[in-house]
C-alpha cells in the first residue's frame, strides 16, 4: 500500500511515541491499524530522519528501564521489615 509523506510521518511518530514511551516495536506494530515491520523498517532506512527518530526512541526506552532497575535495585525503605524478612534479594529479584 502507498502512504503519502504526512500519513508516513503520522505512523513513525506515534510509532516513536509509544516505544519512548516503554513499549517493544513488535507490541506496537501489532496494534490495529497500524503498518507491518517490513515497511516500517523500509520507512527508517530511506529516511534519515525517521532513523533518527527511531534511534532516540529507543534511547529513551533504554534510559526508562534503567531508571525502574536503579530504583528496583536501590529501594531501601522496606528492606527490614515482618513482610520482607529482611530478604530484599528475592524481593528485588520479583
Amino acid at each position: 500500500m502507498k502512504y503519502s509523506e504526512e500519513k508516513k510521518t503520522e505512523f513513525v511518530n506515534e510509532i516513536c511515541r509509544r516505544i519512548s514511551l516503554g513499549e517493544s516495536l513488535r507490541s506496537v506494530l501489532r496494534s490495529d491499524n497500524m503498518i507491518d515491520a517490513v515497511t516500517f523498517y523500509e520507512w527508517i532506512d530511506a529516511n534519515e530522519k525517521f532513523g533518527k527518530q527511531y534511534a532516540r526512541a529507543t534511547e529513551l526506552r533504554a534510559e526508562s528501564m534503567f531508571d525502574e532497575i536503579d530504583e528496583i535495585a536501590n529501594h531501601t525503605s522496606e528492606d527490614h521489615t515482618p513482610f520482607t524478612g529482611g530478604n530484599v534479594v528475592q524481593r528485588d529479584k520479583l
